[in-house]
């Protein structure tokens, strides 16, 4: 079982939340650069391979805004502020994970054997109100109420890694300039990447048939996945969740397809089987325990769902890992 190490760290600058991966091992240590742009945004190039699975956890108090762009390694994130208020976060490829955690207790696990290959900006809220001159109107309601500084309350967003983004950042990854012409480039190429992720998530355009989402509605849609996320194992029925959350249930259900291409219930299966699979992975438990835990009826339920989605029985999958 990885162990729960809990380091502290106090440097200067508009936030030190990277420093917090800082001291989880020579490999993860050497996998990490920082830089500094002239803007004082920051940026954390990660690249490593984990071999036993890691538990962090570390507190942050003031919090910039993270924008993590996910290309390989899978592994969760636990953000705590309360017992009572709590949000479960998912990294895997091909996946854009904006984040922003002030006053919280931050969980990172992660998962054995996964090269992680990850690319996060860090900016201060207040410096993107000042970049876009104080208009924030096209911002989804969630980084509107971040960057006016009207919420300060923990909170997630996923969504999936477009063509545009992977362009811009295979470009960045393959810069061969040097010195000044680097650190302006970099500058500028930064800008586009969050400008072009601005974009994207706040797009207006609705193809024919799809429901008309106000902001309020994407915002209790995420809330909607966060809640069956967190309770995995004995989700709520769809009119409960709707009742939770505020809308409706056919708002829900069309909303949910529309904003994560996905139903509730699918939503659901995939993050069991994906769950599943990490626990397999770390052989801790035995099959029925893990489908017993995941909320599965029976394991010959869990062992039919695993082998339509994987291609693969449990049983083979926990016997590769001593391959």
């Amino acid at each position: 079982m990885p162990g729960n190490r809990q380091y502290s760290y106090s440097h200067a600058g508009i936030n030190s939340v990277w420093n917090n991966l800082k001291g989880l091992g020579g490999a993860i240590d050497q996998g990490l650069r920082h830089t500094v742009l002239p803007s004082k945004i920051e940026l954390l190039f990660m690249d490593f391979k984990v071999q036993d699975a890691i538990r962090h956890s570390f507190a942050v108090e003031e919090a910039p805004l993270i924008f993590s762009f996910h290309l390989s390694g899978f592994g969760r994130a636990r953000i705590k502020r309360s017992l009572l208020s709590q949000q479960i976060v998912h990294g895997e490829p091909n996946k854009v994970v904006v984040s922003f955690t002030p006053q919280s207790l931050c969980e990172t696990n992660l998962l054995a054997h996964q090269r992680y290959s990850i690319f996060n900006i860090y900016i201060a809220p207040q410096q993107l109100h000042a970049q876009l001159d104080g208009d924030l109107g096209s911002l989804p309601l969630y980084l509107r109420h971040i960057v006016d500084g009207s919420k300060q309350e923990p909170c997630a967003r996923i969504a999936p890694l477009s063509l545009r983004t992977r362009i811009i950042l295979d470009q960045i990854h393959n810069c061969a300039l040097h010195g000044g012409m680097k650190r302006l480039y970099m500058e500028c190429k930064t800008i586009e990447l969050l400008l072009n992720q601005l974009h994207e998530s706040s797009r207006k355009s609705i193809p024919h048939g799809q429901l008309r989402l106000r902001p309020y509605d994407v915002d209790r849609i995420h809330e909607a996945r966060r809640i069956i996320l967190e309770k995995i194992d004995s989700p709520p029925s769809l009119m409960e969740l709707a009742r939770q959350v505020g809308i409706n249930t056919t708002k829900l259900k069309q909303g949910f397809q529309q904003v994560f291409k996905s139903t509730v219930y699918g939503a659901i299966r995939q993050e069991r089987l994906r769950l599943a699979h990490g626990l397999l992975m770390e052989g801790r438990l035995s099959i029925t325990e893990i489908g017993q835990q995941l909320g599965f009826s029976d394991a010959s339920h869990f062992i039919r769902e695993f082998s339509k989605h994987y291609g693969t029985t449990p049983g083979r999958l926990a016997k590769s890992r001593h391959k």
